[in-house]
């Protein structure tokens, strides 16, 4: 080390800031900011307070709800227990599904919470048919940062059996909190009292029993009752319906008026964005689908296995989508799923269940008064569905109390 380097490590302005950062990151490492102190509803965030939710509710389920945001907006778990009980079921279900979570995150979910209920003998696995080419070995950021959020061993080991190619960044990205946390440090930063009045809301407010109820009362059939895809992203871009009319928009800050109010600005970038991509999706194959496909369904394979092993079965529902979206959810793909599921649960226990037509939606305009965006279901279309999954399961009441009952 030459004189100059040495000279530079003694000088205090090296060892202020330096002593600041390790400080910090001390403090990320020790968990207190990621458990109370995360941007609200960004994916971390989120999935830490499904969590706490869960682990600290007093529901005691029979049958554990896993998937992505289509099971979290799709099913109402307090409508679906009582559903349930009304049928003289002693079915008790309780979601773990969380926005934007991919296999390798619902799977290390599985094993956050297996141990929280040993009589939990059901795993149902809500499959959203519309990833199976989405697969890829490159690490996902969003899912990293829901992963990050626990045992950083078992997350990356996840990641191996699930086949991402890792490289010193993905490592760097678990183990050091500056580096995992930095997206939500720069929020801290520039909006700091918002975020001390959400610690403070949070700290105040009790943790409900379930960890989602879909409030969401508008539909995009508000832009277009019988358009195609790209009519619904142009429409919704422009804030009109299939006739040029404007839809009547809440503002900011204004009173939300169900007799008036069609649609908010968070609603027509959900509308415009998820019709936009699936109309692209349409449009254009995914070069080397065949080859991600399998490698979603070994992902499956692998989370299921686990399931499995550890003595429990595996339920796995087919949801509804919209009618504009069918080429996602043609008999052929659906018959791909159950060939492929055939072959995973080879001599095992398990249950498919397709309840794609279970709306009006399938191939029916009509049903777009159900759906949200052309992916997820509004308030009233999660109360219809939950009804109608509560209706499926009751036959499989015998397989999911099974091991209790003996």
């Amino acid at each position: 080390m030459n004189d100059a380097a040495k000279k530079y490590l003694r000088d205090i302005r090296f060892w202020i800031p330096a002593l600041m950062l390790l400080g910090l990151e001390l403090f990320l490492q020790s968990g207190l900011y990621g458990r109370f102190m995360l941007e609200k509803y960004s994916y971390a965030d989120s999935i830490r307070q499904n969590v706490r939710i869960v682990e600290n509710s007093p529901i005691e389920p029979n049958a554990l709800i896993l998937g992505t945001s289509v099971a979290y907006q799709g099913l109402n778990i307090a409508e679906l227990n009582s559903a349930l009980a009304e049928q003289g079921s002693r079915i008790v279900t309780q979601s773990a599904a969380c926005e934007g979570c991919m296999l390798q995150t619902q799977h290390l979910l599985y094993r956050v919470l297996k141990d929280q209920w040993p009589d939990t003998n059901t795993i149902i696995h809500v499959a959203d048919t519309t990833l199976s080419s989405k697969a890829r070995y490159e690490f996902d950021v969003a899912n990293g940062s829901m992963m990050a959020q626990f045992s950083r061993s078992e997350a990356l080991e996840l990641l191996h059996m699930h086949e991402f190619k890792l490289t010193y960044r993905e490592y760097l990205y678990f183990y050091i909190r500056l580096i995992t946390n930095q997206q939500d440090l720069r929020e801290f930063v520039l909006n700091p009292f918002r975020r001390i009045r959400t610690i403070g809301e949070r700290l105040r407010t009790p943790l409900p029993d379930y960890t989602h109820v879909n409030d969401n009362l508008y539909s995009y059939g508000a832009f277009t009752a019988t358009g195609t895809l790209a009519d619904c992203a142009r429409n919704a871009l422009a804030g009109v319906q299939d006739q040029g009319q404007p839809v009547p928009e809440k503002k900011d800050g204004e009173e939300f008026d169900p007799t008036l109010h069609k649609t908010d600005r968070h609603h027509r970038n959900a509308v415009h964005v998820t019709c936009h991509i699936a109309n692209l999706e349409k449009n254009h194959e995914p070069a080397g689908e065949a080859q991600w496909r399998k490698l979603y369904f070994r992902r499956v394979k692998t989370m299921y296995d686990e399931i499995y092993a550890d003595g429990r079965r595996v339920i796995t529902i087919i949801p509804p989508y919209s009618d504009l979206i069918l080429h996602a959810n043609t008999d052929e793909r659906i018959e791909r799923w159950r060939k492929n599921l055939a072959e995973i649960n080879a001599g095992r226990d398990y249950e498919f269940i397709d309840m794609r037509r279970s709306l009006d939606s399938f191939d029916n305009p009509a049903g777009r008064k159900y759906f949200y965006d052309v992916l997820h279901l509004n308030a009233e279309g999660s109360i219809v569905w939950t009804r109608k999954v509560a209706e499926r399961l009751r036959p499989y009441e015998p397989l999911i109390l099974r091991d209790r009952d003996r």
